[in-house]
């Protein structure tokens, strides 16, 4: 079977899910779904991150700490429930 490899950058944070992000998705998902749908192997990796600094000062701005007053990680509860978040915002846009 031929593969079919799309290479998106990974996105930026902003904060919130917005129409942006809509457009920004929505056309690598169209082609994917198009070569799939021609007998193609796809290859349509999706990055969750662009850079950490935008996504350090968000977390910052969220949870109400620094950084660099943190002694070790953020607890792991915080980290499943953001992932967990994230999962079921890309389920239900259909991407996944």
């Amino acid at each position: 079977m031929p593969v079919y490899s799309i290479d998106t950058p990974p996105p930026t944070v902003s904060g919130h899910l917005h129409l942006g992000h809509v457009y920004s998705y929505s056309h690598p998902d169209f082609v994917a779904r198009f070569w799939r749908m021609n007998g193609y192997n796809v290859y349509y990796p999706m990055g969750y991150d662009d850079n950490g600094l935008p996504t350090e000062r968000l977390v910052e701005k969220r949870l109400g700490i620094t950084a660099a007053g943190l002694v070790g990680d953020l607890s792991s509860k915080s980290a499943w429930r953001s992932a967990s978040k994230l999962r079921r915002i890309t389920r239900r846009s259909g991407s996944v």
